[in-house]
């Protein structure tokens, strides 16, 4: 079956001019970093280095 970008759009109840629709058609708003700065290796990386050395360290210990 086959559904229309335009379709899909409608069908999440945001105007279009509000949506960003990269998952539909790859078209990013703005410009994506280097792939190098995307992707889980990322998150690894400051997995690695422990909770005290990323910024959400404290919002980590609260409740």
């Amino acid at each position: 079956a086959y559904i229309s970008i335009d379709s899909m759009i409608e069908a999440t109840t945001i105007d279009k001019p509000n949506l960003c629709r990269a998952c539909f058609d790859g078209e990013y708003p703005m410009d994506l970093p280097d792939p190098e700065l995307l992707g889980k290796q990322l998150l690894e990386t400051e997995l690695a280095a422990g909770p005290a050395a990323t910024a959400a360290a404290d919002a980590l210990r609260r409740p």
